[in-house]
């Protein structure tokens, strides 16, 4: 893993009291001292991991290292916006051919485009299985567990609408 796939999104450190003795009536306390016992401290750290074998070792290594709340995985592609151009590219000469087709049909000539829109989508993971976790990830008597994530695909999809002028 390199450096430049572990970055720091969030980080909070508040001070930690303990109070003394107090005597308490009616939700009021009087004459407790506080006393300032150290700062409690608060980190999110994004984890970028780009090899799918690697994501259980990590997740497992994580429990190790006492991390106390691990949200994820979460699925995207790398280089999405390449994907999507590329997507897109298709779609326009699939809606060309067609109205090509379609112009021959009607005996009409395009003399140009009207209107253009897109409709897309990217980066839905399916998965195909259950993501398998185990209470030994949490428990430090228990051997060592790496969960085992479900394989799946991301798709990238878009539809077109080409409005042409005919003559």
């Amino acid at each position: 893993m390199k450096k430049k796939d572990i970055k720091t999104t969030y980080y909070n450190a508040n001070p930690r009291y303990e109070y003394g003795k107090a005597i308490c009536a009616q939700y009021r306390c009087d004459d407790g001292q506080r006393a300032l016992v150290g700062y409690e401290a608060n980190q999110s750290i994004n984890v970028v991991v780009r090899d799918l074998g690697n994501v259980g070792k990590v997740i497992s290594s994580l429990g190790s290292a006492e991390v106390s709340n691990i949200y994820g995985p979460n699925f995207r592609i790398e280089n999405e916006d390449d994907f999507k151009a590329d997507v897109r590219e298709k779609a326009i000469e699939k809606a060309k051919e067609k109205a090509k087709v379609l112009a021959k049909n009607l005996d009409v000539r395009i003399v140009g485009i009207e209107n253009f829109s897109e409709n897309a989508s990217g980066g839905i993971y399916y998965a195909k299985g259950a993501m398998a976790m185990d209470a030994a990830v949490m428990n430090e008597s228990a051997p060592s567990f790496e969960p085992t994530l479900p394989t799946g695909e991301n798709k990238i999809q878009t539809s077109v609408t080409i409005t042409y002028r005919v003559k």
